[in-house]
């Protein structure tokens, strides 16, 4: 699982470690978002000091992520956009549990991205390709074409053929 917390709180920080240590997570840790090397996670989390100068428009055209969450203090109301909130103060134990309960729902979600193929069939319509537009069947458009000779010898085309 890979996790990203965007925040400047130390204390949130230490915490956050500590819960993504627990859980063998791959976490990283950045105070705004030019800082990131990586640009895909499973859940990003961020501190609500952070929340109110980065909006989720930032976040979502910086990232690829499959749950965000926002970390506030209990007494403050949500801010609209999250997927789910974890209130301060919390333990490390309480992180994880809302964690693990977040990457329960991940794979639980249908994947929102259509599959290759569904996609390419989509984008193809592959059922109009039966319908051949009548300019292509008409043989005598093909007189239209300026051939050149010298690449096109006859021959050369013949010999290939009783080579075969």
């Amino acid at each position: 699982m890979k996790l990203l917390l965007i925040n400047n709180n130390p204390v949130v920080s230490k915490l956050s470690k500590l819960s993504a240590k627990k859980m063998n997570a791959n976490f990283d840790e950045v105070d705004e978002l030019e800082k990131l090397t990586s640009h895909d996670f499973d859940i990003v989390l961020i501190d609500n000091t952070l929340a109110q100068s980065i909006s989720i428009d930032n976040i979502s055209s910086a990232l690829t992520y499959k749950q965000l969450g926002c970390i506030k203090p209990k007494k403050d109301t949500s801010i609209d956009g999250f997927d789910f909130y974890i209130d301060k103060p919390f333990l490390p134990t309480e992180l994880i549990d809302i964690v693990l309960e977040q990457s329960k729902l991940i794979l639980e979600t249908p994947n929102d991205d259509k599959d290759l193929n569904e996609q390419t069939e989509d984008d193809l319509e592959l059922n109009d390709l039966d319908n051949t537009p009548s300019d292509l069947e008409d043989e005598d458009n093909l007189d239209d074409f300026d051939f050149d000779e010298d690449t096109l010898e006859t021959d050369d085309i013949s010999d290939d053929i009783e080579d075969d």
